[in-house]
């Protein structure tokens, strides 16, 4: 009983290959166009784009008890449009920290560092030189 849908599942690019095939390399060619878009505004840091990236740093072996502490940043990178030629891109750095009690084999404590904030003016429509 399967095996017909099978072979007609493996016939069909074959037989329909044309349109089809042709339908598929221009999604992919969009899709490609896109994807490079997209990666040259990630490494542009005054893109239009609002980016939320996670850095964490993880130390190992502190205090005699060979404890682990750990620092999450958080760093929304946010773009405001002030006018039609100015941008505001906002940044921010959140640290939230946990640490280990050094004095003991067990506990720690977590909370939030000193949040830094800072604002950049840029052009809306970069030249070549930013």
């Amino acid at each position: 009983m399967r095996a017909p849908l099978l072979v007609s599942a493996l016939l069909a690019p074959l037989v329909l290959g044309g349109p089809l095939r042709a339908q598929a390399e221009q999604d992919e060619d969009a899709y490609e166009t896109e994807e490079s878009e997209l990666a040259a505004k990630a490494q542009n840091p005054v893109a239009d784009l609002i980016s939320v990236p996670f850095q964490n740093n993880t130390i190992f072996g502190i205090g005699p008890f060979n404890r682990t502490a750990n620092l999450l940043n958080i760093q929304p990178v946010i773009p405001v449009h002030l006018s039609s030629s100015v941008n505001l891109i906002n940044r921010a750095i959140l640290p939230v920290v946990t640490a280990p009690d050094v004095t003991r084999p067990e506990g720690t404590t977590w909370g939030l560092g000193d949040l830094v904030y800072t604002a950049f003016f840029s052009p809306a429509k970069p030249g070549a030189l930013i």
